[in-house]
């Protein structure tokens, strides 16, 4: 060998121990292992990924042979089923091609019913192959791999495997680092880990019956622990409830700003959902019910109406499941406020009556003054005034009775909403005023960002420009230091529209492309088209309402007013289906200029007489002379139209 060029394969190597003395002086050599070799010195190491779903369908079908293809949409079950693992496909293709009775709808219901059973063929096993990999860890590494198959989620971090262990996160890390090593686990560039599918389901079926429970509450222990800190930090001042934690976490995750509250929430949304059902489904009521109302506040801001209205009632049904009379009143306002924004208004009644019934039956004050302020505003959409104020005042009185300042704060808000609609604008800014100074004291900064919103709208509705877009500027930077992309996007569409009213149609232009972009980063989309839909799936129809009327606008702009038109019809019929009722104004006035640039007069001014007649019932100033503003244009153009005299005939 000393003198030949040659390859030489060390395969299956154990270590890098085991390989070093067999290596040659000179030539090539390719070592394979199931482990990370990571102290064995080399020039290049390939990691190999499971197969591309071409080439694990090209795979089965070779062995299989014709058959194979005639269902190809069962043919790629299978092959997800096996995880795109070469030996799984192997062993799956051996099975089937030597039982011609099987169809493809056979083989999938087999294996999705028992995976790793059907993935055996004589001396051939994927869960052999994988318990190869498994009995060359420590004991430690193996309790870790067997408990991380109960995770219910995608995928995890460090923390919530420090968690499972009741260790550091540094310890965690390491064993995890042991584990990849192994390829028994994957990261991902974020710094999470996952299972392939398969590994996942061996991990679950190694876990030994005395250690299930234990580890099953820890994780729940971990996302309950986590959501609170992390609900707490975006909104300070929402009322605390009392939750105990079987397990507190040794190193749980830290949140200095809302931003990373809700980076955290983000990355873990799609497994705090998963364990609430969990949770459900084996009785941990305390937890299915106590992790929808931490999850409530960041759902609403980020839009997501249906998801937040399915958590709610899993809650409330674990609720009832527990007889607790504050988790049933706690869970009842929670969903009661899901139906409020959803535009459900006499579902949202019915679970805050009850509510309101319960806080006072236990006498929770703060829980009564915050299920008073849903009433209020549910009565100041149907412009009951009287009423709401009522339910505001109370509130107000209570939330000062406990000691609340941020429910204060919040209720200060809505009285200073009910005076502007009822055009009392400098009473609204004086509440408003007293609104923002708590906030500040208290650091609750994405409320503050929206008591600097109405403050721009009411200096809006009195003509003052330059106050409304001082406060709009401050609004849209406290949006951006909450890390409230969505906030800050729809915050700026509204101030685009202002702008555009003002008269200062470049400017509006820009603030609108500026807000729209915002959104398809928000909802992670590349274009306008992947945006809405992604808006119309989660049931964001505020978001979607205000999206739309920026894009009429920006289209009306940029020369583009067919494509403008058919935004503003969309969001009409959305607004009068789920409101709000100010917004209907706003769009009739615009379908009116549309209709008046497009050439069709009549249409303009019937629009335009819409828009009159509707806003002509409310006080806000500003709306009225912008509705009048539009008519008289349509008119004018009609009149001028119907005065040429017809050309003689030739």
């Amino acid at each position: 060998m000393a003198h030949r060029r040659a390859l030489v394969v060390l395969d299956n190597a154990g270590s890098a121990a085991q390989v070093r003395p067999l290596l040659p002086g000179s030539g090539m050599v390719i070592v394979t292992s199931r482990r990370r070799l990571v102290d064995l010195d080399v020039a290049r190491t390939i990691s190999l990924d499971v197969l591309p779903e071409r080439d694990a369908l090209d795979l089965l079908t070779g062995i299989v042979g014709p058959r194979a293809r005639q269902d190809p949409r069962a043919l790629r079950e299978i092959v997800e089923l096996c995880g795109f693992l070469p030996l799984a496909v192997r062993i799956v293709g051996a099975r089937w091609r030597t039982r011609p009775a099987w169809t493809a709808q056979d083989l999938g219901r087999r294996l999705a019913e028992q995976r790793l059973g059907e993935l055996e063929a004589g001396e051939r096993s994927v869960a052999k192959a994988f318990a190869v990999s498994y009995q060359q860890l420590t004991a430690e590494q193996q309790r870790l791999f067997r408990l991380l198959g109960l995770h219910t989620g995608d995928d995890w971090d460090a923390c919530l495997a420090a968690a499972v262990l009741g260790t550091t996160r540094a310890a965690a890390e390491r064993l995890l680092d042991a584990l990849l090593d192994a390829h028994l686990v994957q990261q991902q560039e974020n710094g999470r880990y996952r299972f392939h599918d398969l590994l996942a389901d061996h991990a679950k079926a190694s876990v030994a019956e005395d250690e299930r429970e234990e580890a099953v509450v820890r994780v729940l222990d971990h996302y309950l622990n986590g959501a609170a800190t992390a609900g707490y930090r975006l909104a300070p001042g929402r009322p605390r409830i009392h939750h105990e934690l079987t397990h507190t976490p040794v190193d749980p995750p830290v949140f200095a700003t809302p931003a990373q509250a809700l980076a955290w929430l983000e990355a873990e949304r799609r497994n705090l959902r998963a364990v609430v059902f969990q949770a459900a489904y084996q009785g941990h009521y305390r937890y299915a019910w106590q992790l929808p109302h931490h999850l409530g506040y960041f759902l609403l801001m980020r839009g997501s109406a249906r998801e937040r209205l399915e958590l709610e009632r899993v809650g409330l049904a674990a609720a009832r499941q527990l007889g607790d009379l504050k988790a049933r009143a706690e869970a009842l306002r929670g969903l009661g406020s899901a139906y409020l924004v959803d535009g459900s208004a006499p579902d949202a009644v019915r679970h805050l009556e009850e509510a309101l019934g319960l806080m006072r039956q236990i006498g929770d004050l703060r829980g009564e003054a915050s299920t008073l302020g849903l009433l209020g505003m549910l009565a100041r959409e149907r412009a009951e005034y009287a009423e709401a104020m009522d339910h505001f005042q109370r509130g107000l009185a209570l939330m000062r009775e406990v000691g609340a300042p941020t429910g204060e704060a919040n209720a200060l808000q809505n009285i200073a909403i009910v005076h502007a609609e009822q055009e009392e604008n400098e009473t609204a800014l004086a509440y408003l005023e007293q609104a923002l100074s708590l906030l500040r004291a208290h650091h609750d900064i994405r409320s503050s960002a929206m008591v600097l919103h109405d403050i721009a709208y009411v200096h809006y509705n009195e003509f003052r420009d330059e106050q409304c877009l001082a406060a709009a500027d401050r609004s849209l930077r406290l949006y951006r230091e909450a890390g409230d992309q969505r906030g800050e996007a729809l915050a700026a569409a509204d101030f685009g529209y202002m702008i555009y009213e003002m008269g200062e149609w470049d400017r509006a232009g820009e603030v609108l492309r500026g807000s729209l972009r915002l959104s398809r980063q928000a909802t992670r989309q590349p274009d306008t088209a992947g945006m809405l839909a992604a808006m119309e799936e989660v049931d964001d129809r505020t978001g979607l309402i205000t999206v739309l009327i920026a894009l009429t606008i920006a289209a009306e702009l940029e020369g583009r007013p067919v494509e403008a038109l058919s935004h503003a019809e969309r969001c009409l019929a959305l607004v009068r289906e789920v409101g709000p009722r100010f917004r209907e104004g706003r769009l009739l006035g615009q379908l009116s200029r549309l209709h008046l640039r497009l050439g069709d007069t009549a249409q303009a001014v019937r629009y335009g007489e819409a828009a009159v007649r509707y806003v002509g019932g409310e006080a806000n100033r500003r709306a009225k002379a912008v509705a009048r503003r539009v008519l008289d244009a349509a008119t004018a153009e009609a009149a001028a139209t119907t005065s040429v005299p017809a050309a003689p005939a030739s």
